[in-house]
């Protein structure tokens, strides 16, 4: 780039600015398209949200236990920066979600529309019955470390 004519920094300087707006808007989107996702979620529960536990993926086998607020904080703290980085595509926000009413459980998967995983995750203590060799390591390493 010896030579750059202002005509060539100025189509530059202009196609950045259209990828720009472009990704303001597409995060202004995906975030409104998140808040409707949790008013649905939040529609379907019984109860204040506050006796519910929260479930996301995160771990191969289990389903990890985490607090709704703070899982809704961190998706809401990242949509800018995804859909800033993905020019020119930039896909749509989805949340797949289950909500468990009887043992007030809600299940929180974000970016995915399915999770075809549901069957294969267990809760920790369930998978931790299933799995003796580990649930004996575990208790080996606690007695040697305590």
């Amino acid at each position: 780039m010896e030579y750059v004519t202002p005509t060539l920094l100025y189509v530059l300087v202009v196609i950045m600015i259209f990828f720009m707006i472009r990704a303001f808007k597409y995060a202004l989107t995906a975030q409104s398209d998140f808040e409707s996702i949790l008013s649905k979620l939040k529609n379907s529960l019984i109860a204040p949200i506050e006796e519910y536990t929260t479930f996301t993926d995160g771990h191969p086998y289990t389903w990890t236990e985490v607090e709704f607020e703070t899982l809704v904080a961190q998706v809401r703290k990242y949509i800018p920066s995804r859909w800033s980085i993905n020019p020119p595509y930039y896909p749509k926000m989805t949340c797949w979600f289950s909500v468990d009413n009887e043992n007030r459980r809600i299940y929180l998967v974000p970016y995915v529309s399915q999770f075809e995983e549901t069957g294969s995750l267990m809760h920790y203590q369930d998978w931790l019955e299933s799995e003796p060799d580990v649930r004996k390591n575990i208790a080996e390493y606690r007695r040697s470390h305590s």
